[in-house]
């Protein structure tokens, strides 16, 4: 694979219909690790996707968590989390007790402490004048680094308590960081050192994969937790008085509260958006893709105004707003409406409606003459919004664009505003239809594998959905006909065989990429389960307990999920790899 410029690289990695396989790294162990995946399961699944003729292998965020457990919560937008350092490829040989895999549950505080405590070992085992100049240098390279370091320390010893809690250093000041050095020197440096190891073992992981011919493709979140490195010591690219979330869909009639400030774009881009050129110069030394988590958000963002408040009880951030002067027009008195829970003041004389006003009883008890000209007060900026939405969201892109060598695919599921897909479409930048979803929006029925649009990802499943046989169980029975019907099968084959077909569908769409949870390509027996537990973790006797996320539920009950079997079981299951190979070859040669 050639080191060279920004369209080689790109038109490479385009240059034919590709498939891949996605899986969250710290799930998948090999028989050299110490009880989770990490860096040295890439290199293992290298050879799996030479076999197998895959040649893209994606990841969740890497980004060092603290002591929580989702990967899209971090501590920091660019350290990395001590847990997928390999030990063995350190030369620790410290491996998982057992020849198989009894749990497909990761208790990923108690693996990462240990972990931290034998690469301690480590690191005051080979302390001394010539580590200390290799961590210097690579101090100097990453300028985020120390704040990181500083704001890690100070977050251990708050008991991982938020800043504003701190008693000491709730504000950030520039200086802090020498302070902290000097105050907790050997663990100011022991931190700075883990993220110089796990820099070096992700960028030989590259460069294998580069010799190999294979892609690595990263994920790169836009929210950041309130309490990270970032916001902490860069709280003025935020709005730390709203929090992002989600309208209320289908799933969720009270819609999410993620509770991550909203970005300050337009402070941003007067700075010239020097956090993101940061971050991606940092990421672009490990990835040759990378996924935009939620893309949307950089054209406008769902807000909540107020602590704990539901996400229904939010806004599109930014918007125009009504006035009290568009109430007079229409001779409406303003404070009646607010007093009534259908609106409110976000901005000094600007109100917004909420989400579902209209199923409430202020709403239902106005009469038709009110409620006509109260309803279209709702939407009448839109075009307008839309308009500055489009034209913000396509700068952000543009400058990611244009300011890095790794190829961007953009995480545009949901209820998408045809704006957005339309820019997205106008800059050919790669999208995502999961196959469950992808239907007519005429029909609703399930579209055929040509009619897929080309800059896409396909997939059977994602990290936050049910694996492909899971849904299977849980859809109803005409959609399950349907579905049928669009593999072409007359009736419902075993497990083995349906999730076969399902897989052949998905690399047979019209999409640049098709990349599936590595579950969905788990259609064999025989990866060597656990004899006691083998019904709990196959795969394809109970799909259902092998998820990975729900999301708008609790962290602590997601994130933790382990595969039941090793890296290299993969490659010792003759019959599966092959399988593999030849739908690969057959559908994305």
């Amino acid at each position: 694979m050639s080191e060279t410029t920004i369209h080689s690289l790109r038109e490479e990695i385009l240059s034919k219909k590709r498939a891949g396989c996605a899986f969250p790294l710290i799930s998948l162990s090999t028989k050299h690790a110490f009880e989770c995946g990490d860096f040295y399961t890439l290199l293992t699944m290298k050879d799996w996707a030479l076999q197998t003729g895959l040649s893209i292998i994606q990841i969740l965020p890497l980004n060092d968590l603290g002591w929580g457990r989702s990967p899209y919560s971090s501590i920091s937008a660019f350290a990395i989390d001590p847990t997928y350092i390999s030990l063995h490829m350190l030369g620790i040989n410290i491996y998982s007790r057992s020849k198989y895999i009894k749990s497909c549950k990761i208790n990923i505080r108690r693996v990462r402490d240990l972990k931290l405590g034998y690469l301690q070992k480590a690191f005051s085992k080979d302390w001394g004048e010539e580590m200390q100049k290799n961590i210097d240098e690579f101090r100097k390279q990453q300028t985020w680094l120390d704040t990181y370091v500083a704001f890690k320390i100070l977050y251990e010893e708050n008991n991982s308590y938020h800043w504003k809690f701190w008693p000491e250093f709730s504000n950030y000041e520039k200086g802090v960081e020498s302070i902290i050095q000097e105050r907790f020197r050997e663990r100011f440096y022991f931190y700075a050192w883990v993220q110089l190891l796990a820099f070096q073992q992700l960028q030989k992981v590259k460069k294998e994969f580069e010799t190999a011919g294979i892609f690595l493709k990263g994920d790169m979140p836009i929210l950041t937790s309130p309490n990270s490195a970032d916001v902490w010591s860069r709280r003025h690219l935020f709005f730390m008085d709203l929090a992002a979330g989600a309208p209320p869909d289908y799933f969720n009639s009270d819609g999410q509260n993620w509770g991550f400030p909203v970005i300050n774009w337009e402070v941003m881009k007067k700075d010239n958006y020097s956090w993101w050129r940061e971050r991606l110069s940092y990421i672009e030394n490990f990835y040759h893709i990378y996924r935009i988590d939620h893309v949307l958000g950089m054209y406008r963002i769902w807000a909540i105004s107020g602590e704990g408040l539901p996400g229904k009880k939010g806004f599109f951030y930014p918007q125009h707003g009504v006035s009290k002067e568009d109430f007079e027009e229409v001779e409406l008195d303003i404070k009646e409406f607010e007093e009534a829970g259908l609106i409110y003041e976000y901005e000094k004389g600007k109100y917004i409606f909420y989400w579902d006003f209209h199923l409430y009883p202020g709403y239902q008890a106005l009469t038709e003459e009110i409620k006509a000209k109260f309803y279209p007060l709702s939407y009448k900026y839109i075009k307008e919004d839309e308009t500055y939405w489009k034209a913000s969201g396509e700068d952000v892109l543009d400058f990611l664009f244009s300011h890095s060598n790794m190829l961007p695919c953009a995480e545009d599921l949901g209820a998408v505003p045809g704006f957005v897909r339309d820019s997205i479409h106008e800059r050919k930048i790669i999208g995502m239809d999961v196959i469950r979803w992808t239907r007519s929006f005429e029909t609703g029925e399930f579209i055929p594998a040509e009619k897929y649009r080309e800059n896409a990802v396909s997939a059977l499943s994602v990290h936050d959905t049910s694996i492909a046989l899971a849904w299977w169980h849980e859809i109803q029975d005409f959609d399950r006909k349907a579905f049928l019907k669009l593999l072409e099968l007359k009736e419902e084959p075993k497990a083995e065989e349906l999730l076969e077909e399902m897989l052949a569908f998905s690399l047979s769409t019209n999409s640049q990429f098709s990349i599936n949870l590595l579950h969905d390509f788990i259609s064999e027996r025989g990866l060597q389960y656990d004899k006691e537990n083998e019904d709990e973790l196959d795969i394809l006797v109970q799909p259902e307990l092998h998820r990975i996320n729900i999301p708008g539920t609790p962290e602590k009950k997601n994130w933790g999920y382990r595969y039941p079997f090793h890296a290299e079981n993969l490659l010792e299951n003759n019959k599966l790899t092959k399988k593999i190979a030849r739908l690969v070859a057959k559908y994305r040669s």
